[in-house]
């Protein structure tokens, strides 16, 4: 066990540090690797992430290493995850909750006021990309903040040649052959990151369309678009009204109609990515100023 995690956060505090030493849980979406554009080392033990990341900016940790890294921050993606696995309270340092997910919104009445209360410390930081944890979990405190993605400019079009391929992500869960198939017989799973964001660009330049099956993971679509391609997304609750009038984006509410619409001959439009999801260094701002106001805080129980 690494001896003095008990006092990382205050010895960090006074260390200008360029790169902070996060623990980190990946969402297992395009997000991970656009954090990593930020002054912070993200360290991630996951299972998972073996799978997933080839990305050199993400570094992956044996379980039994956790220990034996000093780290500044816990940063978390899934809100009722954070609270369950409770890492950040066993390794003594102060987090900050990026809400992507809306898992919140299937918590028990009377388990919302418990969550909210004991769940996040006034320490902590929670950023909210939706309305999940407002709404969802009834929660009020007055560190929660709200987010817009932001596109970093390696994301663009390279690849102006016609495209054909049919590209669906699964980052963050298993597809059947079949059902991966019966989507489109000719799409191509888009499951491990490349090394780095150049050969993410890369790989997004290769499709004519994208699908998304978990509305949790819209960045991923945002990406994609960006790169030139036509972006469907499942989101049978209708979370996602947001983002209903990006071009070049479809929302749609089962995998019947993803299936539908896949039948058809979609036409790329010449539209851009809208401005307000490309303000990537205002957002990488906003997250260095928050990582480094967060570390210097005190760590409370």
């Amino acid at each position: 066990m690494y001896p003095g995690y008990l006092i990382n956060n205050i010895l960090e505090s006074i260390n200008p540090l360029d790169k902070i030493n996060s623990i980190y849980s990946p969402h297992y979406s395009i997000f991970d690797t656009i954090l990593t554009e930020c002054n912070i080392e993200l360290y991630t033990f996951h299972e998972q992430s073996r799978k997933v990341f080839n990305f050199e900016k993400i570094h992956k940790i044996e379980q039994s290493r956790i220990y034996k890294i000093p780290y500044s921050l816990f940063l978390s993606n899934h809100a009722i995850k954070y609270i369950n696995e409770n890492h950040s309270y066993a390794l003594h340092v102060n987090a900050i909750i990026f809400c992507h997910d809306y898992d919140s919104y299937a918590v028990k009445p009377e388990e919302k006021i418990l969550a909210c209360q004991k769940g996040f410390r006034n320490s902590d930081t929670i950023l909210c990309f939706n309305d999940s944890i407002t709404q969802g979990l009834k929660c009020q405190k007055n560190n929660i903040q709200k987010m817009i993605y932001a596109i970093p400019k390696e994301f663009t079009i390279d690849n102006k040649e016609e495209r054909n391929t049919v590209g669906i992500f699964c980052y963050n869960k298993s597809l059947s052959p079949e059902l991966v198939n019966e989507i489109h017989p000719n799409a191509k799973t888009v499951s491990v990151f490349p090394k780095n964001l150049a050969e993410l660009n890369k790989e997004l330049n290769q499709y004519k369309i994208v699908v998304e099956l978990d509305p949790s993971s819209i960045i991923n679509v945002l990406a994609a678009i960006a790169c030139g391609c036509i972006g469907i997304i499942n989101d049978p609750n209708n979370w996602l009204k947001d983002y209903q009038n990006i071009p070049n984006l479809y929302i749609l509410k089962s995998v019947g109609e993803v299936q539908q619409l896949l039948s058809t001959t979609l036409a790329y439009k010449e539209e851009p990515l809208p401005a307000e999801y490309r303000k990537f260094d205002e957002f990488k701002q906003k997250i260095n100023n928050i990582v480094n106001e967060n570390r210097k805080k005190a760590f409370v129980l």
